[in-house]
C-alpha cells in the first residue's frame, strides 16, 4: 500500500457548546484496508505538544462511499467512536496526524515524530500558530484555521484528497462528515495536448503523457476522487472506468499541473 492511498480529509474540532459532534474523516480508495494505521492527536498545549490521544485504526476498510469518519457516536456516518463523545479532540492550536505504525509506539505522551508518518494537520480556532508542530508536520506553512471558538465549521480539503501534508487545502466550511467535501479539480484546457487518450473498449481508456505518469488519480467533477493507481515510471498505462457512472471525469498526474477530461 502506497502511504498516500490513505490522507486526513476533513476535521471537526470545535462546535457550539460542548463538542458533541467532534470528528476526523479519512479519504481513500473504498475498501482500503486501515491495517496498521494509527490516528495520533497532540496537544499544543504541552511543553512537548505530545499526543494525548491515539485511535488503532487495525480491522477497519475505507467505507463503500470512499470516507472513513472517527467520532463521536452523535456523528453523522460515524464509522468508528472515540472513546468519549464530547470533548475528544482539543481545540487548538493542537495536531492530527496519520501514521504508519505500530500502537504500542504511540503512547500518551509521545513526542511528535516523522517516522511512519502517512498526513497531518496542525490547526487551530483563531490561536496563534504553532511554530513547534508546524515545524515537526508541515515546516514553513501556517495552520489551518476553523474559525474562533463555538464556531459551526469543519476543516476541509477541497476538493477531497490532494497532497499530504498540505495545510493550505483545507478550508473552513459546513461539516459534510462521510460525504465529499465538493470543490472541484483545474482544468487546463490549453495544455490538454500535453496528453494523449484512446478508448480501447467499453469503459477503458489508453492513457499516455510525454513524461512518466507518476500518480494517477481519477475525480468526478463535484471533486470527489474516484480512483488511485500505484505511482507508475511508465508514461503510458490502460484507466478502466468500466464500473463508472457515465459521465466526464478529470485525470490528474502528481508530475503534472496538466488535468486531462476523459467522457464516458
Amino acid at each position: 500500500m502506497q502511504a498516500q492511498d490513505v490522507l486526513i480529509n476533513e476535521v471537526d474540532a470545535d462546535q457550539m457548546g460542548s463538542d458533541t459532534l467532534e470528528f476526523v474523516e479519512l479519504v481513500g480508495l473504498p475498501g482500503t484496508s486501515l491495517d496498521g494505521y494509527l490516528l495520533v492527536l497532540f496537544n499544543g498545549g504541552d511543553a512537548n505538544n505530545a499526543s494525548y490521544r491515539t485511535v488503532d485504526l487495525t480491522g477497519q476498510a475505507i467505507s463503500a462511499s470512499g470516507f472513513f469518519v472517527i467520532g463521536s457516536s452523535y456523528v453523522p456516518n460515524v464509522n468508528l467512536n472515540f472513546d468519549v463523545n464530547n470533548n475528544a479532540i482539543q481545540n487548538g492550536a493542537d495536531a492530527i496526524a496519520l501514521y504508519q505504525a505500530n500502537v504500542a509506539d504511540f503512547p500518551d505522551g509521545t513526542v511528535p515524530t516523522s517516522t511512519g508518518l502517512v498526513d497531518a494537520l496542525v490547526y487551530g480556532t483563531a490561536d496563534p500558530d504553532d511554530a513547534e508542530l508546524i515545524a515537526a508536520f508541515g515546516p514553513g506553512q501556517l495552520q489551518a484555521n476553523e474559525g474562533a471558538a463555538n464556531n459551526t465549521e469543519s476543516l476541509s480539503r477541497v476538493p477531497d484528497g490532494g497532497a499530504a501534508n498540505t495545510f493550505s487545502l483545507f478550508v473552513a466550511q459546513l461539516p459534510t462528515p462521510g460525504s465529499t467535501n465538493g470543490g472541484t479539480v483545474s482544468i487546463d484546457e490549453n495544455n490538454a495536448t500535453q496528453w494523449s487518450c484512446k478508448q480501447m473498449m467499453a469503459g477503458k481508456f489508453w492513457i499516455s503523457r510525454d513524461t512518466k505518469l507518476g500518480t494517477i488519480k481519477v475525480w468526478s467533477l463535484n471533486g470527489s476522487l474516484i480512483q488511485q493507481y500505484a505511482p507508475s515510471e511508465s508514461n503510458a498505462m490502460l484507466l478502466d472506468l468500466s464500473n463508472c457512472a457515465a459521465g466526464m471525469y478529470v485525470v490528474s498526474s502528481d508530475n503534472q499541473s496538466e488535468t486531462l477530461k476523459i467522457v464516458k
